[in-house]
């Protein structure tokens, strides 16, 4: 059984912890927790910029109970307090530059902390949303792939060949709409999957 929540404060995440312990040690069938994710583009300056401290030590402690984790159901809106919104989505350069910085910096930390099984978005494709003005997801409403994408692929691309994962690298490469610069060497469906229950973009290792 996997636990998925949202709202990750440090309150609700000590208390959800705390939860499935107590559940654990009383011999509840618990497998995983999902770290729900439907975030903003300022929470690369207020979770991601800093290194996530605080998502790698709330993954580590499940680790220690035998608990593995999944980021689930990503999707990266506007945030009013900067200038990337209109009409309520997330269309300008910059905007769809700094979605990708989040969504990329969320897959290196995956990928980083072994106790990460699971890499989920809220769908794929800004054209069939739960939020359709956001457009909060990777693929636009023509299906073309955005900074998001290109930046995730960069991100696996170096994660499967074993080269030093570099943020500032992927920052500097999502400067511009359409990542070019990408290491193609990988096919994106040798790791992507679509999930065909929740029309979402998955990465399971």
């Amino acid at each position: 059984m996997v636990l998925n929540a949202a709202s990750w404060s440090k309150k609700k995440s000590d208390g959800l912890y705390n939860l499935v312990k107590d559940l654990k040690n009383r011999g509840c069938p618990i497998h995983g927790v999902g770290f729900q994710s439907h975030v903003t583009t300022n929470f690369f300056y207020d979770g991601l910029n800093n290194g996530a401290e605080g998502i790698k030590s709330n993954m580590r402690r499940y680790q220690n109970i035998g608990v593995e984790t999944q980021i689930t159901e990503l999707d990266v809106v506007c945030d009013k307090h900067n200038n990337n919104c209109v009409n309520g989505g997330l269309t300008t350069s910059a905007g769809r530059q700094l979605q990708g910085k989040v969504f990329s910096h969320l897959l290196s930390l995956c990928l980083s902390e072994p106790n990460c099984k699971a890499f989920i978005t809220w769908g794929f494709t800004d054209l069939i949303s739960w939020q359709p003005k956001a457009k909060c997801l990777p693929f636009d409403d023509n299906v073309n792939p955005k900074p998001a994408y290109w930046s995730m692929l960069y991100e696996l691309n170096s994660y499967q060949t074993h080269h030093a994962k570099s943020l500032m690298a992927v920052d500097n490469l999502v400067e511009t709409d359409k990542l070019s610069e990408v290491n193609e060497t990988v096919k994106p469906d040798e790791f992507f999957s679509l999930d065909a229950e929740a029309d979402s973009l998955k990465y399971i290792y």
